[in-house]
């Protein structure tokens, strides 16, 4: 069962009220708009105007283009404009491009004030609005700009759900099965029972499955605020999946459901992951309407994988599974990924 009122939950550093069913009322009483800048994108501030209404806001264009250094120094100026000073709330309101930038513009504005998020899109719900990492593009390197800063609430707003494309919940389940396969195999044996369509009907259901993977995250990041240790199995799917997302122009999901495609093959070579597990996790990426193919240019791929923060040399970290349930971090040379990816179809 679903609480309305919050939750405080351990993120490292700070204790984060998740409320998980919030309303526009619960949200005007945390976040005063006489004491709060939202931050949002084109979208949202069209589709929820009423939410939106009496706040100041800093209205940037929708997606991962606005991850950026140019547009992070044009929001801290209007955030100037705005007579922001160290008392004002940040809140982002939006996916997970929102909850990135905003979070950073809080964590470096007049050396850090305090922000919050009301995500809107299930990606953001389970995953980019909570642990405080926060992240900006430098060119086609994703996130290798950032800051680690927790939020003083996250706010889910399941109201905002229904003006979600079907590819958006697609790509919020990338992030479900994550969970999942790094932590909770019950999860998954849950998810093949369900598909897409029962959660868009079944709000109840959705709030529940979003708040399971909101306390699985607060446990990594409470044990390894800083990820140095096991908050890296947070990284399944993303070392590859980061490479390919703006490289093929991909949804942060389908891309990540990709690398963890790939990790799961790479596990069964170097870590007796069994075929039954691998093929299970490409049933589940179908059976969420994510991709299990996608052809790639392979030196294009391993040259911006040795930009990625993981890298340590000749190698890089890559999360793998010994089992479902069991992930391990293990060096990867780059000669073998690239036989793996060579050697594979699903990516020639």
């Amino acid at each position: 069962m679903i609480l309305s009122s919050p939750i405080s939950l351990p993120f490292g550093s700070a204790n984060v009220s998740f409320f998980p069913e919030g309303t526009t009322a619960a949200l005007r009483r945390e976040a005063p708009p006489s004491q709060t800048i939202v931050i949002t994108d084109e979208n949202i501030a069209r589709l929820h105007a009423s939410l939106l209404a009496d706040f100041r806001k800093i209205v940037v264009p929708a997606g991962e283009d606005s991850k950026s250094p140019e547009i992070l120094c044009r929001v801290a100026a209007e955030c100037l404009r705005l007579g922001a000073d160290r008392q004002t709330l940040l809140l982002g309101v939006g996916g997970g491009m929102i909850s990135d930038l905003t979070g950073f513009v809080a964590a470096v504005f007049m050396r850090g004030i305090s922000c919050a998020f009301a995500p809107t899109t299930i990606l953001a719900m389970v995953d980019a609005a909570w642990g405080g990492k926060n992240g900006i593009n430098l060119g086609e390197t994703k996130n290798i700009l950032g800051t680690i800063r927790q939020p003083l609430f996250g706010m889910h707003l399941p109201d905002t759900l229904p003006t979600l494309p079907e590819t958006e919940w697609a790509n919020g389940f990338a992030e479900i099965l994550k969970y999942g396969c790094i932590s909770e195999p019950e999860m998954l044996d849950f998810l093949e029972e369900k598909d897409l369509s029962f959660f868009q009907k079944n709000a109840t259901e959705t709030a529940a499955l979003v708040a399971r993977c909101v306390h699985i995250k607060s446990r990594f990041v409470q044990a390894d605020e800083h990820e140095t240790g096991i908050r890296r199995y947070l990284n399944f799917g993303h070392t590859l999946g980061h490479a390919i997302e703006r490289q093929c122009h991909l949804s942060h999901g389908a891309a990540v459901g990709l690398g963890m495609l790939f990790a799961a093959r790479l596990s069964a070579q170097l870590c007796g992951l069994s075929p039954e597990a691998e093929n299970r996790i490409e049933r589940l990426l179908e059976r969420y309407q994510l991709p299990t193919h996608q052809k790639l240019d392979i030196d294009k791929t391993l040259s911006q994988m040795q930009k990625d923060k993981k890298r340590t040399g000749r190698e890089v970290l890559f999360v793998l599974l010994e089992a479902i349930g069991k992930p391990r971090a293990q060096p990867v040379s780059w000669d073998a990924l690239r036989d793996f990816l060579q050697n594979d179809p699903r990516w020639t």
